[in-house]
C-alpha cells in the first residue's frame, strides 16, 4: 500500500475510534447526568424514577444519616420536607471529619433554628483543635446505632441513609438488628461498594457514579 493509501487509511481508523469513543463518553455522562438530577429532585419525582431512594409521603417521622458528601440527597429532602410538611418531625445525623469538610452548615443551622420540628447532630471523627464540641458539632466520633438508640425515641421512623461503605456496612445491618423494619430503611451509596446483610450481598455497579437499592432481605 502507498505511502499515502496508507496514512489516510490510519487517519480514517482512528477518526472512527475517536467518534464512537465520544459517542459513549457523551451517552456515558448523559446517564451519570439523569442519575444525579432524579438524585437531587428524587423526592419529588415519586417511584417512577426508577430508584427507591425518595422521600415517602406521609406523616411518619424522618430520620436521615448521611456520611460525607452523602449529605447532598438529604438536603434535598430536608429542604422539601420542611417547606412541604412543616409539622413532620426530621432528625438529620450528619457525619464527617472536622469543619473543613462541613457543607452547608450555616444553611442547615438556620432550618434547626426556624423549625423546631428539625432536629440536627453532627458528629467529628477528627475534630480539629479550633473546632469546639456543642457549638460546631455535637458529638465526638462517628454515626452508629447505639448513638441512634441513645438519641431517638421508640417511634416508626424512616430510616434514609447515605454515606461511603463502612458506614453502610455497620449501620444498615445495625439498624436490622435492632428491629426496624425493612420497609422502613432506605439508603444509597455513592461510588462502588457493596453490602452484606443476612447473608446476602449487594453490590453496586461500577459503571455509574450513584446507584440506588432499596434493601432486600
Amino acid at each position: 500500500m502507498p505511502t499515502s493509501e496508507l496514512f489516510f487509511h490510519i487517519l480514517l481508523v482512528v477518526s472512527l475510534q475517536v467518534a464512537a469513543f465520544s459517542a459513549w463518553a457523551f451517552y456515558r455522562h448523559w446517564r451519570v447526568y439523569q442519575n444525579m438530577k432524579s438524585r437531587l429532585v428524587g423526592f419529588d419525582a415519586g417511584p417512577n424514577t426508577g430508584g427507591h431512594f425518595y422521600l415517602q409521603a406521609g406523616t411518619a417521622p424522618l430520620v436521615l444519616i448521611a456520611g460525607g458528601i452523602g449529605i447532598t440527597p438529604m438536603i434535598s429532602m430536608l429542604n422539601a420536607c420542611l417547606m412541604k410538611e412543616s409539622s413532620r418531625e426530621v432528625w438529620l445525623f450528619y457525619g464527617l471529619r472536622n469543619s473543613r469538610e462541613h457543607a452547608m452548615k450555616e444553611h442547615l443551622e438556620a432550618l434547626a433554628k426556624a423549625h423546631p420540628n428539625f432536629r440536627l447532630r453532627v458528629c467529628y471523627s477528627r475534630a480539629l483543635p479550633d473546632d469546639v464540641l456543642g457549638d460546631d458539632y455535637s458529638y465526638d466520633g462517628h454515626i452508629d446505632i447505639a448513638l441512634l438508640r441513645q438519641t431517638l425515641s421508640l417511634k416508626p421512623y424512616q430510616f434514609y441513609v447515605c454515606g461511603p461503605r463502612a458506614m453502610m456496612e455497620s449501620l444498615i445491618p445495625a439498624l436490622d438488628e435492632w428491629g426496624v423494619p425493612e420497609q422502613n430503611i432506605y439508603y444509597e451509596a455513592f461510588g462502588p461498594a457493596s453490602l452484606a446483610k443476612s447473608g446476602k450481598s449487594l453490590t453496586w455497579d461500577e459503571s455509574m457514579s450513584w446507584d440506588r437499592r432499596k434493601i432486600a432481605l
